[in-house]
Parts: structure tokens; sequence; C-alpha cells
């Protein structure tokens, strides 16, 4: 299991359950069984979240983040695919994301 982890994580979460499957030889559903037994979500979910937050961490650390770039690098189909898995996990836009936790950190420096 770890080394499917690993392989998810080293990804950045850009990679496919069946292809993850087929590395580790080792069906979908095996897999699937695993990391429900273990981690509690799908490789799927979990795959997901991996990407959700490398994504994220771009955002906050890249000064000139450009959705376009974002899209190529994290494997998804376009931008409106981003955009929407983004606001699944922020309920909120890249930039309203963006500007609230810029505003957390001045407020905190602030105290």
């Amino acid at each position: 299991m770890m080394n499917s982890v690993a392989e998810m994580l080293e990804q950045r979460g850009n990679i496919e359950v069946g292809q993850l499957s087929k590395d580790l030889h080792i069906s979908s559903r095996q897999l699937q069984r695993i990391f429900s037994e273990n981690i509690g979500v799908s490789p799927k979910k979990f795959s997901s979240l991996i990407r959700y937050q490398n994504l994220w961490n771009d955002v906050l650390c890249n000064k000139n983040f450009d959705v376009m770039d974002a899209v190529v690098k994290y494997g998804f189909t376009d931008q409106a695919h981003l955009l929407n898995e983004f606001k699944k996990y922020h309920t909120i836009t890249i930039p309203q994301a963006k500007r609230t936790a810029l505003n957390d950190v001045a407020f905190l420096q602030d105290r």
C-alpha cells in the first residue's frame, strides 16, 4: 500500500487508478479494498485530495500562478474542470480563496 501512496504523491495525484493497479500488479477492486480498509477513502478520492493539495499549495506559493499552466501540470481536462474541482473542496473561487488566505496571514501577523 505504501507504494501506491508514494506513487500518488510523486505524481501529485495525477494518476489513474487503473494504471496504478497495473503498476502494483493488483486488481482495481483489490486496490479499492486496501485503500478503504487502511485510509478510509477510495484511491480515486485520495488521489483527488493529493492533486487538490498540490494545486492549493501552488496557488499560495506561486506569485505568478496561471490557471492554464496548472491545467497541464495537474492533468485536468480543461480550465473548467480545474475550477470545478477547486470549488468542490474550497467552495469559493481561486482568487477569493487566495485573498482570504492572505488576509488571514496578515491578520495573524498584526497580532
